[in-house]
């Protein structure tokens, strides 16, 4: 099972992380998808157990963007 990030957690400031996506759950990441910068239960999207679908919209109202739960990538 899966451990999600707590709402208390999530950043409310949209910064990513540098570099790029190797694979997140073995799938291809296109290089414009990052990770945003905060504290997730993954340290890496290759390193992901989050399989749930969808994820949770966070940032500002005029800059939200999907992250996966478990590792902070922007799905968006």
């Amino acid at each position: 099972m899966a451990t999600v990030a707590s709402s208390a957690a999530l950043p409310q400031i949209i910064v990513y992380r540098p570099g790029t996506v190797a694979h997140h759950h073995g799938d291809y990441v296109h290089p414009i998808h990052r990770v945003v910068s905060g504290v997730w239960p993954a340290p890496s999207p290759e390193t992901c157990r989050d399989f749930s679908p969808g994820g949770v919209w966070i940032g500002p109202a005029d800059r939200e963007v999907l992250v996966c739960c478990g590792c902070g990538l922007d799905c968006t």
